[in-house]
């Protein structure tokens, strides 16, 4: 067995030994209730039961350090203050209508008037609850503990009344001399307790995961692949990832390819040795499969010396083409880029990624996110361009519960919330206005934040990439965007290359592209052979829409592809679906290019009737790009034939 099998071996046994621990935070009756349902759980959980209402914060964390759990459960306002303020699972043990149902039939029997006083609303269930008993039933609801005591002072105590709510309510009815009814029952304690149980498991195999895959990407010095137990996760070596040129396990290709080859291995029994081939990206590698180990997992070892190319056409040999994530290229300004995104990851610095739209700056976000140490953490995206001002701040801090009209119940944990211990892309950053980057500036400088109706401060961890299309310099100048907020997001920069800058990347990206399309249409070509036929007009044209515009392109010649006879001429489909790819400008400025550009303009204005998103995405172009050009043709007619609508943005 091979050393990371062993450590494997080992951490299994450790979880084994782990017993789950649930903290459950009540009120008396509840507290009671629930305790005698933890003894049917005993052997798969170790409980500790509070018996307290929730006053603050520091209270909960003296018994979390002291207990440790991996689970909490609570009800009503005590769940809701739990969940927004700590950052293990918090369970909130529900009301169902049943519960509802069968206190209220009880109180009914002893009393002509019921008062279901309830955390949460049940508007619906009420009126039909007290049409089928034939008594008053009045409902209030509350918030918070504080409120839940203010409605007893209105109350008035006779003989006739009877109080149903939880534990607390119950506890206030008893000291205002009312009869109580609690409405939560033993099967939702029974449930939850599963619940938790099943969440908490969850959370150790996947802490078992992940403590196991960077013990083996971190120390495995040999270029192996192994493929979980349930095929479904690939983890690799850190040898692997530089010997495949991977810049982060991640990538989507190789993983498929090594799930695809276990696939094949799934009829094998017992601990064996087998050969097998497997091919990525055109080249084909022989591999070692180990079968059979105790932690179901496969082992597959590369005879990376033992390799060859499984394509011969010059323009589909993809053997020099470089993988990163998503991204293909050959050319060396994009070599240089990605050796900029395995420096600038190591780093906890802000990184700005500049170029024009279309050239994949998402992309090279999510590479920079996973080589990071922060790739455990989420990537979370942020268009800035999307989000109007009034919401900004909720967005992106969170708000608390009653923060404003509107607001949802039990608050709402923001976008930096969700992006701790991970990577926050703001992309189109250029279009935050002057009140958003004052906010954005603050967070950036001091890395804490207050949510919308909050009193306390939160501190973050977190990488931050924002990304551009316009050049800040110039917007600063004319004093649309902040020289201080400029300088914080331009720690490190990295300028994406347009793709007219870099033609040797267009075939490698075409053959991806087509590759996927071909896949995904169920369509029997061979994009070498396509490739061959219109490569010369695809690396001659400008692509003023960058990588996005051919995509657009390519996935056009598709859609001909599935309705034409496939033994027309390739090149011209493409020239039919686009025309513009015939003409070849010297610059970008020829006045037969634009001249061109404008009237597919406005072709597409009215064919999709001036709906300029639809319009946008069919020319493969962004919002931006089709603003100028819808501006050019204004300025070039005095009466413009798309009609003024169309024109204003």
């Amino acid at each position: 067995m091979s050393k990371a099998m062993s450590v494997k071996t080992k951490m299994l046994a450790e979880m084994n030994h782990h017993q789950i621990k649930i903290l459950v935070f009540g009120h008396k009756e509840f507290s009671q209730l629930f305790g005698t349902m933890t003894t049917y759980y005993q052997t798969s959980a170790q409980f500790y039961i509070v018996d307290a209402i929730v006053g603050s914060i520091s209270e909960v964390e003296i018994h979390i350090d002291k207990f440790n759990p991996d689970v909490v459960i609570s009800a009503g306002s005590n769940a809701a203050y739990l969940k927004s303020n700590l950052n293990i699972p918090v369970l909130a043990l529900p009301v169902t209508d049943a519960d509802i149902i069968t206190a209220t039939t009880k109180a009914a029997k002893a009393c002509s008037v019921v008062k279901l006083i309830s955390y949460d609303s049940h508007d619906n269930l009420v009126p039909l609850l007290q049409k089928a008993l034939d008594i008053r039933i009045d409902h209030h609801t509350y918030s918070t503990a504080k409120q839940a005591r203010e409605l007893f002072y209105l109350l008035e105590n006779d003989n006739r009344t009877a109080i149903v709510g939880a534990s607390l309510v119950c506890d206030l009815a008893a000291q205002n001399g009312f009869k109580s009814f609690m409405y939560y029952s033993a099967q939702s304690c029974r449930d939850i307790i599963e619940q938790a149980i099943s969440i908490a498991q969850s959370n150790i195999n996947k802490h078992l995961h992940q403590s196991f895959s960077h013990w083996v990407i971190k120390n495995d010095s040999v270029p192996l692949v192994y493929v979980d137990a349930a095929r479904e996760e690939v983890i690799v070596t850190r040898a692997a990832e530089l010997q495949f040129d991977l810049v982060a396990p991640q990538d989507v290709d190789f993983n498929k390819a090594c799930l695809t080859l276990a696939g094949e291995c799934e009829s094998l029994s017992g601990e064996r040795i087998v050969k097998k081939e497997l091919e990525y990206h055109g080249r084909g590698y022989s591999v070692e499969v180990t079968t059979g180990s105790a932690s179901g997992l496969l082992l597959l070892n590369f005879d990376v010396d033992n390799q060859h190319s499984r394509h011969t056409s010059p323009a589909s040999n993809p053997s020099v083409a470089k993988v990163s994530g998503l991204l293909r290229y050959e050319s060396e300004a994009m070599t240089s880029v990605l050796t900029k995104v395995n420096y600038f990851a190591r780093s906890s610095s802000n990184v700005l990624i500049t170029g024009e739209s279309g050239t994949g700056k998402e992309l090279i976000a999510r590479s920079i996110h996973a080589a990071s140490a922060y790739a455990e953490g989420a990537f979370v995206a942020l268009n800035c361009s999307a989000i109007p001002t009034e919401l900004f701040e909720g967005e992106l801090f969170g708000h608390m519960q009653g923060a404003y009209t509107g607001a949802r119940k039990g608050g709402r944990k923001g976008l930096i919330h969700e992006a701790q211990k991970g990577v926050l892309f703001l992309d189109e950053v250029s279009e935050l206005s002057f009140d958003q980057q004052a906010k954005l500036l603050r967070f950036i400088q001091e890395r804490c934040y207050r949510p919308v109706g909050g009193n306390q401060e939160i501190q973050s961890d977190l990488k931050i990439v924002a990304a551009t299309n316009k050049p800040l310099s110039e917007l600063i100048e004319k004093g649309t965007f902040r020289h201080d907020l400029f300088y914080r997001l331009n720690v490190l920069n990295i300028s994406i290359p347009p793709l007219r800058n870099r033609r040797e990347d267009i075939i490698c990206i075409a053959q991806s592209k087509l590759r996927d399309l071909f896949a995904r249409d169920s369509i029997n070509a061979d994009e070498g052979t396509v490739l061959e036929q219109v490569g010369d007009v695809l690396c001659a044209y400008q692509w003023p829409g960058n990588v996005r515009e051919l995509e657009n392109i390519l996935e056009r010649l598709c859609a001909s592809l599935l309705m034409t006879n496939q033994s027309d001429s390739i090149q011209t489909l493409l020239l039919d679906v686009a025309p513009e790819l015939a003409l070849q400008p010297n610059n970008e400025t020829d006045s037969l290019i634009v001249a061109k550009q404008l009237e597919m303009v406005a072709h597409a204005m009215e064919m999709f009737n001036g709906d300029k998103q639809r319009v946008a995405d069919y020319l493969g172009m962004s919002q931006t790009t089709l603003w100028r050009r819808l501006k050019k043709i204004n300025q070039q007619q005095t009466t413009p034939p798309l009609g003024d609508t169309h024109a204003e943005i």
